[in-house]
């Protein structure tokens, strides 16, 4: 800036001759150095190097009581493990349990392990283990945890897979640890970028894995209940939700509902098309519950209903309108009579209730010399009982509900109602046959 004269009254720095450190700017300034990707990275085989992490605690336990998801991933596969704990001390046992299987059961040597330097990877017992068993222990740099990016980034992936499988079944978080061991199972079938066109299960047993046992997460079960455990009228089977496979045998793991517990088994049937606590619809079916109430056009004509009657009289076409208006009608009128009080008040209500009658009575009776296709007695008596307490105010049809001025308190009690029944499933909707014509309902 001096050189170029763009300030004056400034003096030329001198140049140094031996380099210098300003302190203030490094206390200011200093960030983290980058983490740059090493090209002449080493080749290890299978089960040579193990990154271990655990992650937790949870915001909620697992059906078992667990709160930590220990995770160990092979360097040379790919291939992953996983345990639930109550505690990060439980982590010891497991390290121990999986070296010995990995160099019993694959005929593999672990040589290298690599962690964060955490308090429970770092017990005596636990380096008195690797000294006796020959492995080195890798301990990465503290509050770096891109040192141990392997075990961290495979962390992240299993959560994501298991949190998916969880909100797409509509399960409750307490379902986690299940859901991240049944990931970890998928995962190891799944390609590995660490080699070409293998899995991880394929590189460590030497064999392609077979998919046609999988299942939905999630999704409803009925498993077979032993004929030990039952009598002869007993149900043969319960019902439960699909929670994963058994790593050991050919089997199934499967909450069992009513018990509150998971059960392992072979004999299981599954409906996909079930998911979690709620029935899930499958493809190609709509929902007819889901009621759009906005897009409804309360100005069209409603189509007729027929409704039959005994003896000589005719059957009359009656709109759905008139017909939502009847039952609102009854429903009060039930209500009014139950409200009643017992006392000098109820004789007088009496006296209403029949000049109500009278006067509905002759409309009636002119209405049916001009029209044998009369509506029954026993609606217009329905009615009467409700017209004493009727609130002018108050809507009378579905038109004057969802248009007036509590249209918005109308239409959440619609839509509520809706939702109990579907909740406690008093219908199911289905596709329509063919050639076949839908009928309406009160």
């Amino acid at each position: 800036m001096v050189s170029k004269g763009m300030i004056k009254d400034a003096k030329k720095p001198e140049k140094l001759s031996v380099s210098s450190v300003c302190q203030g700017c490094l206390e200011g300034k200093m960030v983290q150095r980058p983490f740059p990707s090493n090209p002449n990275k080493r080749h290890y085989d299978p089960f040579e190097l193990l990154h271990i992490d655990t992650c937790g605690p949870m915001e909620v336990d697992s059906l078992g009581g667990s709160k930590y998801l220990l995770l160990i991933v092979d360097e040379g596969s790919g291939c992953m493990k996983g345990f639930s704990l109550r505690a990060k001390s439980d982590s010891e046992e497991c390290i121990k349990k999986y070296i010995m299987a990995v160099q019993t059961q694959f005929d593999y040597k672990v040589k290298f392990v690599r962690h964060d330097g955490a308090r429970e990877f770092a017990a005596n017992s636990l380096k008195a283990f690797y000294d006796d068993q020959g492995i080195e222990q890798q301990v990465t740099v503290p509050y770096a945890h891109q040192t141990n990016g392997t075990a961290e980034r495979a962390i992240r992936t299993i959560v994501t897979i298991g949190r998916s499988m969880l909100h797409y079944a509509k399960l409750d978080k307490c379902f986690w640890a299940e859901a991240a061991m049944t990931a970890i199972y998928i995962k190891n079938r799944l390609p590995s970028p660490k080699c070409q066109d293998q899995t991880p299960f394929e590189i460590v047993n030497g064999f392609r894995p077979s998919v046609k046992h999988m299942r939905v997460f999630g999704c409803r079960t009925f498993v077979l209940t032993p004929k030990e455990k039952r009598s002869k009228w007993d149900p043969k089977a319960r019902e439960g939700l699909f929670m994963g496979y058994e790593e050991v045998s050919k089997a199934y793991r499967v909450y069992d509902i009513e018990a509150d517990q998971v059960v392992i088994s072979r004999d299981v049937t599954f409906d996909e098309s079930t998911l979690g606590f709620s029935p899930r619809l499958p493809q190609g079916i709509v929902d007819d519950t889901a009621l759009d109430i906005e897009s409804m056009n309360i100005n069209d004509e409603p189509h007729p209903m027929q409704f039959k009657q005994t003896g000589k009289r005719k059957s009359r076409s009656i709109s759905q309108e008139q017909v939502l208006q009847r039952t609102l009608l009854e429903r009060r009128g039930t209500g009014l009579e139950e409200a009643s009080a017992p006392d000098d008040s109820e004789s007088h209500q009496a006296k209403r209730r029949s000049s109500a009658r009278d006067n509905l009575d002759e409309e009636q009776k002119g209405s049916d010399e001009d029209n044998e296709d009369a509506i029954p007695q026993v609606f217009w008596r329905a009615s009467a009982n409700a017209v004493e307490g009727t609130d002018l105010s108050e809507p009378t049809t579905f038109g004057d509900a969802v248009g007036g001025p509590d249209q918005v308190h109308w239409r959440k009690a619609i839509c509520a109602e809706l939702d109990s029944m579907k909740l406690r499933g008093v219908f199911r909707a289905t596709k329509l046959p063919s050639g076949q014509h839908t009928i309406g309902t009160k």
